[in-house]
């Protein structure tokens, strides 16, 4: 028969794997539907990255594109602006002499390599060569003649140069450009346009055989009145291999600048002549890896205009444009997306398998729990976060009188004991983490009956909105432990009086014996006077003397040895009267209160106060007194008023906290039970009353005055204490 005995579990667990088809595609097509959408997202995701890939490519190819135009257009424009600002010297000037054209082209054909030099083309006429050779002369190029020499109609020499050195001959100083067919058609359509043009690009043997091109800008003053039509043309010869390297590395002389981007594209520079003809001239550094047999995933032509010219570059990419990561990125995605779309739907299938042995089982237990719910006798409910109740089990007839539906959708905080404690309630809850518990006891109403204690268990959850609590009454637990307190309290407050009363009597007796000392002295000094005097019945008076004497003696003796022994007691072991300055005991008193209490002070008058009293007294008395004025306030601020009465040797301290109804309730309860304190301790709240009786007696013990005040609810409260500046008894004498 024991073999037949099973467990709960073991039932809920067969129970739960009875009667389930788990791939029954009734049950689990929603698994395969989700399957089918997921696939239709990896691939929405392979192409979205994919486009995403190659837009972020083409921008990159574009701005690296973008800058190898910018470069060369600027460096284009600056020479541009640099004929034209020449050009004006002829718009204000009668003749332009060599001194002006070589001061305003001084500093450009030093400032860019790629400027050879600037120079004024003339067009001459063959009658005219004489006197063009002979004027030229005069401006000072003595040596000055038309080469290469020979007959021709038209002469298209250089007669002006910058740069100019007279002690070597100048190679294209007097050139006529006219035998160079393609500097001549330029020279010609600048004329005939009126218009800066740039000719076709010659290897030309005057500048080192170096790939070279005149700009030409057509010289026509119109507004010069000294100076009429066509009178030749401003150009600048340009290296033009180190024009594109000055544009593109952005050297100009002394400086150096580096583009990275240029290391991402690989540009061929194509010069269009004249009659449409296209030759390459310039390649980029890394042209070689287009050789290699890739296929560049980008590519672009890009045509550059210039002053009756145009250079066309052809731009590719080089091999591993954006970065392998970037390359493959499309396929990682798609691939992680798929493996997440089976991940996921073999998941949900999982789930859909076990729903219905889950929801078996949830049933099964959730009867089971129903049963702990509806039986226990602990509050067990929820609570939205502004603490209206949402549900309520059936104890809470047995723990607050009241029926759950009578507590549902009203407040926890409604049958809160005290109100203040609602604020504790709230800010308990808004420092509980979510899904986190947290305790807290709380004195709660009871209908009908007396109030009760209940320990409550909170846990909040944001996401549900709620807080789940179960309360337990703890009513005589608490009873329990407050009674225990108190009596703790008791005993402890009763100690300090017993203390004071002894300490109260000992200061009397040593009055008292002090006093009787000082007499007796006296007697015996005046016995002895009349010791030594002559009297009729001599023998008779001395003889009653000698015993007066001795009997003074035995009461002296008896006297001392009672102040001994009073004196060596517990007062003289325990508390040390010494001199200490005030200013000493509120520095050190600073020092030991919470940083929410403060206090000010006179600093100067403190400073020049000093007590005869026991130091660890004072200070304790006064640390009690301003813990209990302070009790139940965030931040306390106290005064402290000092007054000295020179003439009765008193010093009284008035200590002032700031208006707090709790400490004004407790010290009326003080007042009301001043001649049974103990009592009191049985209505004391957060120890107030017992803090201030210990201080009270502290100062009673070491000879001083206590006393307590309250203007009022919300008015000030007052603590007055008063000490002797010096001890009236010297208890060395």
């Amino acid at each position: 028969m024991e073999n037949n005995i099973k467990s709960f579990e073991q039932i809920i667990k067969e129970s739960g794997g009875k009667g389930i088809s788990v791939y029954n595609f009734n049950k689990t097509y929603p698994a395969y539907l989700i399957f089918v959408l997921l696939l239709f997202v990896s691939f929405f995701i392979f192409n979205t990255t994919k486009k995403n890939v190659r837009n972020e490519q083409e921008n990159e190819f574009k701005k690296a594109i973008q800058s190898v135009e910018t470069r060369i257009s600027n460096l284009k424009n600056t020479h541009l602006d640099i004929l034209t600002s020449m050009r004006g010297l002829y718009d204000i000037l009668p003749q332009v002499v060599r001194d002006y054209f070589e001061i305003y082209g001084t500093v450009p054909t030093k400032t860019y390599e790629s400027i050879n030099s600037i120079v004024y083309v003339m067009e001459v006429k063959n009658s005219e060569k004489g006197s063009f050779i002979y004027n030229t002369q005069n401006l000072g190029y003595y040596y000055y003649k038309i080469i290469p020499e020979g007959e021709r109609n038209i002469y298209y020499p250089v007669q002006l140069k910058v740069p100019y050195n007279p002690e070597v001959e100048d190679p294209l100083l007097g050139f006529d450009l006219k035998t160079i067919p393609e500097f001549a058609d330029a020279f010609i359509k600048a004329k005939e346009t009126k218009q800066k043009t740039m000719s076709d690009f010659v290897t030309f043997d005057r500048n080192e055989n170096k790939l070279t091109s005149f700009i030409f800008y057509p010289i026509y003053p119109e507004g010069n009145p000294f100076m009429k039509g066509f009178q030749g043309a401003l150009a600048i010869e340009l290296d033009v291999i180190k024009f594109i390297e000055e544009a593109l590395s952005g050297m100009s002389k002394d400086r150096k600048i580096a583009f990275p981007s240029d290391s991402t594209i690989i540009f061929d520079i194509i010069e269009v002549k004249s009659d449409g003809k296209k030759e390459s001239f310039y390649k980029s550094s890394n042209y070689e890896l287009l050789l290699t047999g890739y296929t560049p995933s980008l590519t672009q032509d890009l045509l550059i205009e210039f002053p009756g010219k145009n250079l066309e570059v052809k731009f590719y990419t080089v091999p591993n444009f954006g970065g392998t990561m970037q390359a493959y990125l499309p396929y990682v995605a798609g691939g992680i997306s798929l493996i997440l779309s089976f991940l996921l739907s073999g998941f949900i299938l999982s789930i859909i398998t076990s729903r219905g042995r889950a929801l078996d089982l949830a049933e099964r237990m959730t009867r089971s729990q129903r049963r702990i719910v509806e039986t226990t006798q602990d509050i067990i409910a929820a609570m939205d976060l502004d603490g209206v109740w949402k549900s309520m089990n059936p104890a809470s007839q047995k723990v607050f009188g009241y029926e759950s539906s009578e507590l549902i959708g009203k407040s926890i905080y409604d049958l809160l004991a005290y109100p203040e404690d609602k604020e504790k309630l709230q800010n308990k809850i808004l420092a509980c983490g979510d899904e986190q518990s947290t305790k807290i006891d709380l004195k709660m109403k009871k209908a009908p009956g007396p109030f009760i204690w209940v320990n409550w268990t909170l846990m909040k959850s944001l996401s549900d909105g709620l807080v789940y609590v179960i309360g337990r009454d703890i009513t005589l637990e608490k009873l329990a432990e407050e009674e225990a307190k108190l009596k703790a309290r008791q005993m402890q407050l009763a100690s300090y009086f017993a203390r004071e009363s002894d300490e109260t009597k000992t200061l009397f007796m040593v009055n008292a014996s002090h006093q009787l000392r000082n007499s007796l002295t006296g007697v015996l000094g005046y016995l002895q006077l009349l010791n030594e005097k002559m009297y009729e019945s001599e023998e008779e008076k001395e003889f009653y003397l000698k015993m007066a004497e001795m009997s003074s003696e035995e009461i002296l003796s008896f006297v001392s040895d009672f102040v001994d022994v009073a004196i060596q007691g517990d007062l003289a072991k325990e508390i040390s009267f010494d001199s200490i300055k005030l200013s000493k005991v509120f520095y050190d008193l600073r020092h030991n209160l919470k940083e929410n209490i403060t206090f000010k002070y006179d600093t100067e008058l403190a400073k020049k106060i000093t007590l005869q009293t026991s130091e660890s007294y004072f200070e304790r008395s006064l640390y009690e007194t301003m813990l209990a004025l302070s009790e139940g306030l965030e931040k306390s601020e106290l005064q402290i008023e000092i007054e000295v009465n020179d003439y009765e040797k008193v010093l009284t301290l008035q200590i002032l906290a700031q208006p707090n109804p709790l400490v004004h309730d407790m010290i009326e309860l003080y007042k009301q039970y001043s001649n049974n304190l103990i009592e009191a301790l049985k209505f004391d709240k957060n120890e107030i009353v017992f803090k201030l009786a210990k201080a009270a007696s502290k100062i009673r013990i070491i000879n001083g005055s206590y006393s307590l005040d309250s203007f009022g609810r919300n008015d000030l409260n007052i603590a007055i204490i008063s000490l002797p500046l010096q001890r009236k008894i010297n208890m060395n004498n």
